[in-house]
């Protein structure tokens, strides 16, 4: 058996609407050395918004398939009064551009359900291409609820993951069993240390620490120049594996004494 372990993958989500992703990736792989990008599919006021069904190119955000490999495209959030169809179509774009990992934002309350868990159904087995969606939820129990009743009523689809939106000093011990495969990390989160650099507080370390543990890439959402903060959550999850390794090896020591 291998011992070598997967570091955590570190990206980025601007909270402005991006108009070329190929640009922004290029920028935010050389400067920040981020892995990947969350990104609008996309762009909110695009005609195909307000019920058009075609996308222009000036809609889109994703123009080409370049990057595909470290963009994950963020759908519109759904909604029950036209049954996901902007959705859909944004995803049916994503596999056509070749976009491996679509982001959609789950239902912020329990209503329709059935018809949220039909449009993702559609998607993952009919002929949009698509095998793998995250649905994006808050860090609380109400979130939680609803992605097990999502999932359930997927049949409990390996196509499905989970992204999670942290908050400070949230609690994720529900979440830890979940098929979590991204965290999201607010700017608001961070506080400079003495030095002005950007860290997190010892209670959201450990919400970081454990949830990349368990293989959750982690992303930070930012509104500036994000550097300092991808190579600070890099460090803090390359510690937190050299942490577990030292342990498994005290452990190990222990048993032969």
């Amino acid at each position: 058996m291998s011992s070598e372990k997967t570091v955590a993958a570190i990206g980025v989500e601007p909270t402005w609407v991006v108009d070329d992703a190929d640009a922004f990736v290029d920028d935010s792989m050389v400067s920040s050395e981020a892995d990947f990008s969350l990104l609008e599919i996309t762009k909110p006021q695009s005609p195909a918004a307000n019920g058009c069904l075609f996308f222009e190119l000036e809609d889109v955000v994703v123009k080409t398939p370049t990057n595909g490999y470290c963009i994950v495209g963020k759908t519109a959030t759904w909604s029950d009064a036209d049954r996901g169809a902007l959705v859909a179509r944004q995803m049916e774009y994503a596999s056509y551009i070749g976009l491996r990992r679509v982001m959609v934002p789950g239902p912020a309350a329990a209503g329709c359900l059935a018809a949220f868990a039909q449009m993702l159904l559609a998607a993952t087995h009919g002929d949009s291409g698509i095998s793998a969606l995250t649905l994006r939820f808050n860090a609380d129990e109400g979130s939680w609820r609803i992605w097990r009743r999502v999932r359930e009523l997927c049949g409990h689809s390996a196509a499905l993951s989970v992204a999670l939106d942290l908050s400070s000093s949230c609690d994720v011990e529900q979440w830890i069993a979940e098929p979590v495969q991204l965290v999201i990390v607010p700017e608001s989160m961070f506080t400079a240390n003495p030095s002005g650099y950007p860290v997190l507080w010892r209670i959201d370390q450990e919400i970081v620490r454990r949830l990349s543990e368990i293989g959750a890439a982690i992303a930070v959402r930012h509104s500036s120049a994000a550097d300092d903060h991808v190579r600070y959550l890099r460090h803090l999850t390359q510690a937190a594996e050299k942490s577990a390794d030292q342990e498994a090896t005290d452990q190990y020591r222990d048993v032969l004494q």
